[in-house]
């Protein structure tokens, strides 16, 4: 037996894949059809074509859904299982406006694309740990890093790509800037079969 041996597991990981869209995405720009970051959570007369805007857009919803399934197969090893891209919105986040913590259901991971111009006083996208409601003690760390961080935020930039668990709970940090801050939201779940024994499902039970 090893004495005196030191060292950390990161066990049961939300794990946050990143990514970048090198294709041209520019047309994203055009559209106007944006869901108001602050009023999302509760605003119940947006169009449903709203929450389908990719479907205007199969080009880059494939490329989206191609680097999903790619870094599904890679890091959560999940092999060649099918995925598809249920809604999805254009974001809009005011100045001087951000959103409130949420996490979305009837999704698997669900993702952020950043396909506009940005500056780092527009705000990045905030993560809250679920660890923290299963704790019964509140002990603070002297110093926060992402092996004990109880929120962590990631900045916005250009390009960039982020798929994350859908339960995992994420906002729009404050857009200090003097410009809207644009982004393309959306979730993904599995089709086909999947799953095994009493939790075994295949997507083509469901009558038509």
């Amino acid at each position: 037996m090893v004495q005196n041996m030191k060292g950390y597991l990161p066990l049961f990981a939300s794990n946050i894949l990143l990514n970048y869209i090198e294709e041209d995405t520019t047309e994203l720009r055009d559209d106007t059809s944006y869901v108001i970051a602050e009023k999302s959570d509760v605003d119940k007369d947006q169009t449903p074509n709203n929450y389908r805007v990719l479907e205007s857009y199969p080009r880059i919803r494939d490329i989206i859904l191609n680097k999903f399934k790619i870094a599904a197969n890679e890091f959560l090893g999940v092999g060649e299982q099918e995925f598809i891209v249920t809604t999805s919105w254009l974001t809009k986040t005011e100045p001087g406006t951000d959103s409130q913590f949420h996490s979305h259901k009837n999704s698997y991971y669900s993702g952020v694309y950043y396909y506009d111009t940005y500056t780092d006083d527009m705000g990045g996208i905030d993560f809250d740990s679920p660890i923290e409601h299963l704790k019964s003690y509140h002990l603070p760390p002297e110093q926060i890093h992402m092996t004990n961080a109880m929120t962590w935020s990631l900045p916005v930039q250009e390009n960039i790509l982020l798929f994350f668990p859908s339960y995992l709970k994420h906002k729009v940090a404050m857009n200090k800037s003097d410009k809207d801050r644009r982004s393309l939201a959306f979730n993904i779940v599995p089709v086909g079969f999947y799953g095994d024994a009493d939790s075994a499902f295949d997507t083509d039970w469901i009558p038509r």
